[in-house]
This record gives structure tokens, sequence and C-alpha cells, in this order.
């Protein structure tokens, strides 16, 4: 027989550690992104077409989000194949804070779904792989 409120537990509780990683990973392309701008003398506003505060908020959204549903969808990733369909369907979902940063705003009914998913679901696929070959060498736990 099914245990809902365990299988709600568990979820919830992957959805968490989720959103965990997805911060930590936020932070730290955060603090890569500001160690660049502050080692550039600050001319970021001159060469890119959005602030960093723009870009420090799609990380932490994208990590969020990103990570809430990578965590939930965990139990998957326990083989190669589903973790690389983890990334795959996460991807999109990340990718889709960051192409409106740069894709002009009349462009975006056209551009940003298409690219997202397609550029999101290549990028989160080799990402699942990465990370699934990162756990196989370093030992980490299999998801529950």
């Amino acid at each position: 027989m099914l245990d809902r409120q365990g299988l709600m537990k568990r979820l919830a509780t992957n959805a968490v550690e989720g959103v965990q990683y997805g911060l930590f990973i936020a932070t730290a392309f955060s603090a890569f992104v500001g160690l660049r701008v502050v080692l550039s003398g600050g001319d970021f506003a001159r060469r890119f077409p959005f602030s960093l505060w723009a870009l420090v908020a799609c990380y932490y959204l994208g990590g969020t989000l990103g990570g809430a549903l990578a965590g939930a969808l965990s139990p998957l990733g326990r083989r190669l194949g589903g973790r690389i369909m983890v990334g795959v369907l996460v991807g999109p979902v990340v990718a889709s804070f960051f192409f409106p940063l740069v894709i002009p705003r009349d462009q975006w009914a056209e551009k940003v779904l298409p690219l997202s998913i397609v550029m999101g679901a290549f990028v989160g696929g080799i990402a699942g792989a990465v990370f699934w070959n990162a756990d196989q060498r370093w030992g980490a736990p299999p998801p529950q």
C-alpha cells in the first residue's frame, strides 16, 4: 500500500534539499560574477544590457525554483539516464529566467520559450550527466 504521507514528506524533504543546493550554486555564481565585476573595474553596465542585480536575482530565482524541482525529481536520478532526464526537465525552467535578460523585450514572445526549452534541455542534460559523474566519483549517496 502506498504511504501518501511518507511520500509527501520525502518529496518535501527532497525539494528543500534541492533548494538548499540551488541557493548554494546561486551564491557561488553570484560571488564569481561579483569578483569579475570588481576585477574588471566595474564596467559591467557598459558591457551588458542588464544590471548586475538583475543577473544575481536570476541566479537566485533559478536556483530556488530549479533546485526545488530537481530535488523533488531526485529519485529519478539514481541512474545516469534518470539524472540526464531530470536535467532536461529542470534546465528549461532555469533558462527561462536568463534569456529575458539578453533577448530584447519585443522579441520575447517568439524567442524566449523556444530558446529556454532547447538550450535549457541541452545544458540541463549535460549538467545532469556531470552531476551524476561527480556523485559516482566522490561517493555521494543516491537520491532517496
